[in-house]
This record gives C-alpha cells, sequence and structure tokens, in this order.
C-alpha cells in the first residue's frame, strides 16, 4: 500500500528529487535467523543513484528537516512500508521477493498493528487485515510441525493481537484467533519438566545442538496465550485453558529468567541449570509486554492470586517497570550527545514499553537513565520522545532509519531484514499517543 505524505509536511520533502521514484534494488544480503539458515533479505527500494551520488559528493545529509511535528509517524510507518513491502502488495517481502508468512513476516505485521493502535484509522485497518490474512491463511507451522518454537509464539501472538484489534460483532476475522490457537497449542504441547522444572525450548530437542529455554519462545508464546484468553472473553466466551498457559508460562520464566533484584531478564537456561546471562532491549521488551497483559487481565477480571499461576496485578506491573529500568541503564548510550538513547531499538522493546505506558497512563512516570556520571532522571514520555527527536534525523533519504537509531542510516538498499528497521517507526506510534504530543512538554 503505497502512501504519499501529506503535501504540506516538513515530512513530505525528506527524499530529494521526489518526482523520482526509487528503483528496486537486487536482493541485499544480510544475517536471518530461520531454521538455523542465515537468508538474504526482501528486495528493498533505493535512492535513485543520481540522487544518492550527488548528495554524497556535497557532503550533505540526505536528510531533511530534523525536527518531528504531527505527520512524523506517518511518514515513519509508510516509509518503512514503502521500502520493505512485498510485490504482491499483501505483506513485507522475503528474499525472492514473496511475502514473508512465517515470524518474520509476523513480527513486521505487529509495526501496522501498532499504526493501526495509534490511528484507529481505515486505511490502516485495511493494510492490517490484508497482510495478516496472508498469514493466517498460508502460514504451514501447525501442519509442517515447525520446530522452533519461537516461531510459532511470535506468529500466535500477531494473529490474535490483530483479532482483538479488528474484532466486530460478526467475528469475521475467526480464522486469526483459530491459527493462533493451533500455534500455541503446539508450543505448549512441549512444555518440558524433564529439566529445569518446566518451560519450553526455543528450538526443541534433537533439533537443537544446545536445547535451551528462551525469552524468545517462552515470553513470545506465554502473551499469545494471554492474548487469546483476552480475545475469547471479548467475544463473550470464557476460557481458562489460555489463561492458565499464558500465566503458567510467566510464573516459570519468572523463577528461572528474571532478576528479580535488577529487572534483568537472561536469554536462555539450559538443561544443566546454566544460563545465558546476556540480554538486550528485544528480551527485556517481550518480558515487559507479557507481564504488562496480565496486569490487564488481572485488573479486569474476577480472578485471585494463586489461581491459574497468577500474581497479582501490583507484581506485574512492578516486574514490567523493573525491567524498564534495567533496559534504561544498561541498553542505551552513555555519555556524549546520544546519552540515554538506544544503542539498538528493537520494536519490540518499543512496543512492550509503549502498552504499559499509554495503557496504564504511566506518561509522567519517572524512570533513571543510565547509571554512574551518565545518569539523569526524566520520565517515561520524555524517554520516548528523546529517543525519537534525536533518532529521526539519522534516516537516510528514503526516510528509512535502522534500529542503531544514534547512527545515520546508510544510503542505498538496506542491508538487514525489515524488523531491523521497525524499531523507530515503532515507538512513534506510541510516543503520539502521549497527551503532550507533538511536543515534550
Amino acid at each position: 500500500m503505497k502512501s504519499p505524505l501529506p503535501e504540506n509536511s516538513e515530512n513530505a520533502r525528506i527524499r530529494p528529487e521526489s518526482s523520482i521514484r526509487p528503483t528496486i534494488s537486487a536482493h541485499c544480503t544480510a544475517p536471518r535467523r530461520d531454521g538455523g539458515v542465515t537468508k538474504k533479505v526482501a528486495a528493498c527500494k533505493r535512492l535513485p543513484v543520481f540522487v544518492a551520488s550527488v548528495l554524497a559528493c556535497a557532503g550533505v545529509s540526505a536528510t531533511a528537516s530534523a525536527a518531528i511535528d504531527s505527520n512524523t509517524p506517518y511518514a515513519a510507518f509508510y516509509h518503512f512500508n514503502d521500502a520493505f513491502e512485498s510485490a504482491s502488495g499483501d505483506g513485507y517481502a522475503k528474499s525472492d521477493g514473496t511475502t514473508d508468512v512465517g515470524w518474520g513476516g509476523a513480527t513486521e505485521i505487529e509495526l501496522v498493528a501498532d499504526r493501526f493502535e495509534n490511528t484507529n484509522a481505515a486505511t490502516d485497518k485495511a493494510l492490517l487485515i490484508k497482510f495478516c490474512d496472508t498469514v493466517a491463511n498460508k502460514n504451514t507451522y501447525v501442519a509442517n510441525n515447525d520446530s522452533w518454537n519461537d516461531d510459532l509464539g511470535r506468529v500466535a501472538q500477531m494473529l490474535a493481537r490483530v483479532y482483538i484489534l479488528t474484532y466486530d460483532s460478526s467475528n469475521s476475522h475467526a480464522n486469526y484467533l483459530t491459527k493462533a490457537e493451533a500455534l500455541v497449542d503446539l508450543a505448549y504441547s512441549r512444555w518440558d519438566e524433564t529439566y529445569n522444572s518446566g518451560g519450553i525450548y526455543e528450538q526443541q530437542p534433537p533439533y537443537a545442538t544446545h536445547p535451551g529455554k528462551s525469552v524468545l519462545a517462552n515470553q513470545s508464546c506465554g502473551y499469545a496465550a494471554a492474548l487469546i484468553h483476552h480475545a475469547i472473553v471479548k467475544k463473550g466466551s470464557s476460557d481458562t485453558k489460555y489463561l492458565n498457559i499464558g500465566a503458567r508460562i510467566y510464573h516459570w520464566s519468572r523463577d528461572h529468567l528474571f532478576v528479580s533484584s535488577t529487572g534483568q531478564v537472561y536469554t536462555y537456561v539450559y538443561q544443566d541449570g546454566t544460563f545465558d546471562t546476556s540480554s538486550s532491549a528485544s528480551t527485556q521488551g517481550m518480558w515487559i509486554e507479557h507481564a504488562n497483559m496480565l496486569y490487564d487481565i488481572m485488573i479486569g477480571g474476577n480472578y485471585t492470586v494463586g489461581q491459574y499461576y497468577l500474581l497479582s496485578a501490583a507484581q506485574y506491573l512492578a516486574d514490567a517497570q523493573l525491567a524498564a529500568k534495567w533496559t534504561a541503564q544498561t541498553q542505551t548510550r552513555a555519555g556524549g550527545a546520544y546519552n540515554g538513547i538506544f544503542s539498538s531499538l528493537d520494536s519490540k522493546f518499543a512496543r512492550g514499553f509503549g502498552h504499559m505506558v499509554s495503557q496504564r497512563n504511566l506518561w509522567n512516570t519517572q524512570i533513571q537513565v543510565q547509571t554512574g556520571a551518565n545518569a539523569y532522571t526524566t520520565t517515561y514520555y520524555a524517554w520516548m520522545y528523546d529517543n525519537c527527536d534525536t533518532g529521526w534525523p539519522n534516516r537516510n533519504s528514503n526516510g528509512v532509519i535502522n534500529n542503531n537509531i544514534y547512527k545515520v542510516t546508510p544510503e542505498g538498499t538496506p542491508t538487514g531484514s525489515p524488523w531491523s528497521y521497525e524499531g523507530l517507526p515503532s515507538l512513534f506510534q506510541f510516543t503520539a499517543m502521549g497527551p503532550a504530543w507533538p511536543h515534550l512538554q
């Protein structure tokens, strides 16, 4: 869905010589985990070589106005969409130009859902349904008994989320929910108590050479289950099955992957009880998303602590906020002009944090960013705004910006999967929900 920018917007003038349409590049190579094999990324649009070379020779940044305004969330999303939409126009592209109906495509469609949450616009809803229909109808993970449980969870959470966002009284997208349930059912059927007292492997043994139970698998599946529960209740039915799954996975992860004293979320626990203690904005964001959803269930339903493995609403929110604090102090740049700005802003953090802040009305809640001499205290909204305001000028002349938002995005063909460019566009959609937008205060 190609969409022109408003002509009166500064952001409409991002691309020099805008009358010249970008050309389609050859496929660009970038690492991407898909069944353990590195693939090439989708064909991507790029600035015409002539324009790019003129800018480079002149030593001029390819971006235009640095200021953000009320149109910037629109610009950030639709430039992403123009760059990565598949040739058939029914989703986002993979290496051969066809639509990605797997975990990558599902991850990228979540950005369309972010956009629709922000606008509630009919055009954004239509695009979301079109893309989601493709995945719902063509994904074959269940039929093929996919061994990657995080694949199952990430597709399931997208389908369940879009079902909720587009729900109508005729239940016209029931297949989204049915598919999401089947994906979660397959993943949860692999719950393993032989090692680590439970949990779901990222990839099932014996396919995995070093089997580990990860945040990526457990939080995507757990969050998907919680969303399915919410969807079932939304359509007027009752559910305990998926509530139990979502809460049980969180309870297990909290015991095995979450450091309750700091808010850090470990990436893996292995069969021998050792850990991969690395963390990222991505895994922290998945934790926040899952905790925030369970908080929502606890305040909206007639449940008690201990029932279905549930914790208190206050505990879920405290966990989410502690995870956000750890992220702000460890996953951002230290010192200099980019102090407190993300090193790598993954959309899973932008989305999880954005949901927590917007749904709980925590815009003015204070947070400490960075540590030691670089530490400063700000509000959730101001921190979100600062990352948007600082990162946006680093887009290239096509208006595309990769997740390393503190660096200028190179001209030419984007190198990397589409989801490695959706962090800032996602954050813009949630920041724009703030009461002061498009201003800082």
